[in-house]
């Protein structure tokens, strides 16, 4: 009994230890993504905020005030969702050791 709690003790440890690591790990990623075919460049860090956003300099000169807003979300939008799957990957890699299964932890089915 005291073994198995031991045993539990060391995995939390390692756990948090780990999960330290995968933190910093996405604290300094970096991800690009580009819209209006490559005028809009978005970079997220593995949290998915934004660090840095690049305009061409002939996207900002046309005035097409819509079509600019449109090419940032989308650049966004795109960098985002990479760093959600970076963070669902490191977060798997971290659990899947333990034979955690990070859906049921979460509630989520299948997202």
């Amino acid at each position: 009994m005291f073994g198995d709690l031991a045993k539990l003790l060391r995995q939390a440890a390692t756990l948090k230890a780990e999960a330290a690591r995968m933190k910093d790990a996405l604290e300094a990623l970096r991800i690009e993504a580009l819209g209006a075919g490559g005028q809009v460049r978005a970079v997220v860090d593995g949290y998915g905020r934004l660090q840095s956003l690049d305009l061409a300099p002939e996207l900002v000169a046309s005035g097409d005030k819509d079509r600019l807003e449109a090419a940032v979300i989308e650049a966004v939008q795109q960098a985002q969702d990479a760093a959600a799957d970076a963070q669902r990957s490191r977060a798997e890699a971290l659990t899947s050791p333990l034979g955690l299964d990070l859906d049921s932890l979460s509630g989520a089915a299948g997202d």
